[in-house]
């Protein structure tokens, strides 16, 4: 079986979607092609064979370019990865006839007590710094709507989501709904361990969105209490980034750094718990540096945002307060970090929320399923052990 895997978004090898389809390449039995708009960098070692189509993510599937190579590889499915506008790519006339399956990672939190322009403006500043406001309204406003169609008229054979709501939202339209939730993968060679000087990790792009300017308050706050905290903010270019660094010159306590991490998992099992205080689901469900932080062993404290929630699940391996609340957030994170045996509880639920909830080889396998169940055959034996 040979599957091409289409992003939606414009590829970043270090940004979630990207990871998540190198993810699924990596695991599922296929052969795995992937085609998107930029060298696949990083994710390069999960496909047998990466090409490179010269577009910006979003036209790309109605190129030219894109029929030629899917004429040429004559995929049994096309797997397209992205937000809720991923569905549309199974209208583009190359794949006619070809069993497309969306992942779809991403849904806009609709914001509520609004109506009218004031809906427009509060959902626009919504957007992330991939996603605009345009394409975040699009999303809301259509992306249910175009999914159903899809599936509806057979365009579309399947979609798999790791959002419950969305899954229910699509179901019943006709082909196959999924929940598939892949996000992590526990490594036993190594965890994060109780200190007494405690760090405090967060990993990921410096928004608004993500609550950095809330940690950074709630670190301030939490420090007078608890002198020995670390602060250490792991962040890719975004809005907060400036006032970060401002304020860790003068902390010597808080470390950031801006830019791309080489080890990233160092930083996760040198650090006692993760915080995630986004204030809206900006980025894909769940965030995967979140994810990664309680498969490494690390309590989690985040918000009631949507793609949290999906996360962490019955919450035996996180603490959520409200979004946008300073004080409540540094007296859980206060709470965790000054007992251990809270603490070691925490610990463990998040390995559990892992490896029972979101393993990455559990996703593969109900993918693998999807992808013969589109296709009405098993895979081959050969396709099994690759």
């Amino acid at each position: 079986m040979r599957v091409l895997h289409v992003a939606t978004v414009d590829w970043v090898a270090e940004d979630g979607i990207a990871r998540a389809a190198a993810a699924v390449a990596a695991r599922t039995g296929a052969e795995a092609h992937l085609v998107a708009g930029r060298p696949a960098g990083a994710a390069r070692a999960a496909f047998d064979e990466t090409h490179l189509v010269a577009a910006p993510a979003g036209r790309l599937p109605w190129t030219a370019r894109f029929a030629s190579l899917v004429s040429r590889l004559r995929p049994d499915v096309v797997h397209v990865h992205g937000g809720l506008l991923a569905p549309a790519v199974a209208a583009a006339p190359a794949l006619r006839g070809i069993p497309v399956v969306a992942s779809v990672y991403h849904a806009p939190e609709l914001p509520t007590g609004s109506s009218g322009l004031a809906f427009l403006r509060r959902l626009g500043d919504q957007r992330t710094s991939s996603v605009g406001t345009a394409r975040t309204v699009a999303m809301a406003l259509g992306g249910v709507r175009t999914g159903r169609a899809l599936l509806r008229n057979g365009r579309l054979s399947a979609v798999c989501t790791p959002i419950g709501p969305l899954a229910r939202a699509l179901d019943g339209a006709g082909g196959r709904v999924e929940v598939v939730r892949g996000a992590a993968c526990v490594d036993d060679s190594a965890r994060a361990t109780w200190s007494g000087e405690p760090q405090i990790v967060f990993a990921g792009k410096a928004e608004r969105a993500r609550g950095v300017d809330v940690l950074v308050d709630a670190f301030l706050r939490l420090e007078r209490v608890l002198p020995t905290a670390r602060l250490r903010l792991c962040l890719l270019n975004g809005s907060e980034a400036a006032r970060a660094l401002a304020v860790a010159d003068r902390h010597e306590r808080m470390h950031v750094t801006v830019g791309p991490m080489v080890d990233i998992r160092a930083e996760l099992l040198a650090s006692q718990v993760a915080a995630y205080p986004f204030r809206w689901s900006a980025t894909m469900t769940p965030p995967l540096a979140a994810a990664e932080a309680m498969a490494a062993g690390l309590p989690l404290v985040g918000t009631d945002a949507p793609c949290i929630a999906e996360l962490v699940g019955d919450r035996r391996g996180a603490v959520v307060v409200p979004r946008d609340d300073v004080d409540q957030l540094a007296a859980a994170l206060l709470g965790v970090l000054t007992d251990r045996q809270r603490w070691e509880r925490l610990a463990a639920g998040a390995l559990g929320t892992i490896a029972t909830r979101w393993c990455w080889d559990a996703a593969a396998r109900q993918i693998d399923d999807v992808y013969a169940g589109v296709l009405g055959r098993p895979l081959t034996r050969t396709e099994e052990l690759r």
